[in-house]
């Protein structure tokens, strides 16, 4: 036994020190609208996205635009199991419910999504990006999602996030999102655009609710439907 403890302290440390193979660190978009003759959709949506990514682990983010003055994020804890949407107008922090029967996953599971993949790519940051189109149907509109992927950031999303936002977090798909363009049937397109990319240790404050929030267990459900209301 005495002999084996070097090697198994070796062991142990090698495992300590091994870094994850999904993706940690920040990403920043930049948000632009194409066919918004009225400016209707530059006012309201955000200027800027951060995403901020342990294993497991995703935290967004919002600035500029009416929603940002509103909307102050969401986090998806996949090791706790739990996600919170932050409303900044109330200080109030929702948390998402978790079980199947309730209205919210309800509402999840009307969103009718497909996947496909292709051949072309580009280089984003330094980074080549595969092309997936992801097209959804939710309340009778059809929605696409262009989505160019780097494969060398493998990610791994969590469940309740691939669930709620599957037409930009599909669970199929392995890697990051570094250029977004969102396509509605009025021909406006939504664009997100990677800025800035860290990859690095990622405090795991920022999947805590920050200290001036209060967590409610109230029904979000109708708030979120109204939000996308607004952004669609």
């Amino acid at each position: 036994m005495i002999l084996l403890l070097p090697v198994l302290l070796s062991t142990l440390l090698q495992s300590c020190g091994k870094k994850s193979e999904f993706f940690e660190g920040q990403i920043d978009y930049a948000v632009s609208v194409v066919n918004d003759p009225e400016g209707k959709y530059k006012t309201i949506l955000p200027t800027k996205y951060s995403l901020y990514m342990q294993p497991n682990r995703v935290r967004f983010y919002v600035e500029g635009g009416i929603i940002s003055s509103l909307f102050g994020g969401m986090i998806f804890d996949g090791k706790n199991q739990m996600a919170f949407m932050l409303m900044k107008s109330s200080k109030l922090a929702y948390l998402l419910p978790q079980d199947e029967e309730n209205a919210l996953d309800r509402e999840a599971h009307k969103v009718q999504s497909k996947v496909e993949s292709f051949e072309d790519s580009v280089e984003i940051n330094g980074f080549w990006c595969k092309k997936f189109v992801v097209e959804s149907i939710e309340d009778g509109k059809r929605m696409k999602n262009e989505l160019w992927i780097t494969e060398r950031l493998k990610s791994q999303y969590p469940a309740n996030l691939t669930k709620y936002l599957p037409s930009l977090f599909h669970h199929s798909i392995e890697g990051m999102p570094l250029k977004v363009i969102s396509y509605s049937e009025s021909g406006r397109e939504v664009h997100l655009d990677a800025t800035e990319l860290v990859e690095g240790s990622v405090s795991s404050s920022h999947f805590e609710v920050p200290s001036e929030f209060t967590q409610t267990d109230d029904d979000p459900t109708a708030m979120i439907l109204m939000m996308k209301k607004m952004m669609n």
